[in-house]
């Protein structure tokens, strides 16, 4: 396929998976400013992938294996982080401190919120999702091993994100841990290891997915795990959360991270 016609069908496709996602955002957006909480999309942002995979199952005209597999991954990962975000929702009264402070900085909070966090979402959720959109639409058989290979590769940041957050939900509960930064068991291989688990779990499912029919489909395909790995790398995930330890616990943040990998585990640390 040429590829000018090839990226004309990619945008097609692309611009039908941000529909339906919008829709999607725009739903929870209602939801959002009837119970004056827009730390709901955190909830809502796992899901949406799911909601959009199956999307993509019933519409492409054949589903290989492959594409199974991703879709079996990537649903098991969004349901689970939605669980695990909605049980913190439902547990806070209070909207998260992240919204809470852009509520009092931005004007015109209700049009900035819809489309700086919903609008926004709709968007980042088409783009990580390009290697399974584009598979549905130009998928071909992908060989056994790469979707093993990939699927072990998703099974490792599967495990960091989940046991990270466990181990944190346990440090939290202790009433010694009151006042501490948590460096405890994954944490003390790395900083972040459930953003490292979900960066890992996307490159699992391009490597999953990879049957390029072209160079432009490798390259639009390769646009989806590096959107997330540079947005909680650089925007949203590893500064924020950073930045919030550095001005809560200054001096454990500094020897935190004097000691410890910010992203890749340092498994052999004494």
């Amino acid at each position: 396929m040429p590829t000018l016609l090839f990226l004309a069908y990619a945008l097609a496709a692309f611009l039908v998976t941000f529909f339906v996602a919008l829709l999607y955002q725009t739903v929870i957006y209602c939801f959002a400013l009837k119970y004056k909480r827009n730390d709901l999309a955190d909830v809502a942002w796992g899901f949406g992938f799911v909601l959009l995979g199956f999307f993509w199952l019933l519409a492409s005209i054949q589903a290989t294996f492959a594409f199974k597999i991703a879709l079996f991954c990537i649903a098991v990962w969004g349901l689970r982080l939605t669980f695990h975000i909605g049980n913190r929702f439902l547990s806070h009264k209070k909207e998260d401190r992240r919204y809470a402070a852009w509520r009092k900085e931005w004007k015109w909070v209700k049009t900035r919120s819809y489309f700086q966090v919903f609008v926004l979402q709709a968007f980042l959720m088409s783009i990580i999702l390009l290697p399974l959109i584009l598979h549905a639409n130009f998928g071909k058989p992908v060989s056994i091993w790469l979707v093993l290979l990939g699927f072990l590769i998703w099974c490792t940041g599967f495990y960091f994100q989940v046991a990270g957050d466990y181990q944190l939900q346990q440090f939290l509960k202790k009433r010694s841990s009151k006042g501490k930064l948590m460096t405890e068991g994954l944490w003390g291989k790395t900083r972040h290891p459930n953003y490292f688990g979900e960066m890992t779990m996307w490159w699992g499912v391009f490597v999953i997915l990879f049957a390029p029919v072209s160079v432009a489909h490798f390259v639009v395909t390769l646009v989806g795990p590096l959107t997330i790995t540079l947005l909680l790398r650089f925007v949203s995930g590893v500064p924020m959360l950073e930045n919030h330890w550095k001005e809560k616990y200054p001096d454990q943040f500094k020897q935190y991270a004097a000691d410890t990998p910010m992203l890749f585990p340092k498994l052999f640390k004494k």
